[in-house]
């Protein structure tokens, strides 16, 4: 009997399906636990959604047409512009208050947008009076939301 934990460990480190491991299984006379391995597949799933803290975004009313040039590919730093500010309820804002998690939509952003299966980004955007310390990023059509914080350095925070 192939342990249900060992055939995970060959699904979820190499990539190796379940069929095929039970296929080579059975040409060495041997079975595999599938209940040790559902079992296994179970607790990767939990593990997973514990470790999120990812916070999902509703959808945004933006512009259908918004959209942010990612960056990433060629730069980890980039300067962009703010077009959208929203609070967490998913209402605009022309300003962001202190501490209170917003929700930025900028024109061009080195931050990968959740797709895929992979997590978004997370990060600091600064400027000579603030920062913004982005704890998640999602996409929404083209655009790039950014979920996170404001910090005050002496100064006002950004308003549009």
């Amino acid at each position: 009997m192939l342990p249900g934990d060992t055939v995970f460990q060959l699904y979820d480190t190499y990539g190796f399906p379940v069929d095929l491991t039970a296929d080579v299984a059975r040409g060495h006379n041997l079975k595999i636990d599938l209940d040790g391995f559902e079992k296994a597949m179970e607790g990767q799933r939990e593990s997973a959604r514990a470790a999120s803290n990812f916070g999902a975004v509703e959808k945004l009313d933006i512009e259908p047409s918004a959209s942010t040039e990612f960056t990433g590919y060629s730069s980890l730093q980039d300067s962009g512009k703010v077009i959208g500010i929203f609070s967490k309820e998913n209402e605009k804002l022309d300003s962001v208050p202190e501490d209170e998690e917003v929700l930025l939509l900028l024109d061009k952003s080195p931050f990968y947008g959740e797709s895929g299966g992979q997590i978004g980004d997370h990060g600091s955007l600064k400027n000579a009076n603030a920062s913004f310390e982005v704890v998640d990023t999602q996409k929404q059509g083209d655009a790039h939301i950014h979920r996170g914080f404001f910090k005050k350095r002496g100064k006002p925070c950004y308003e549009r």
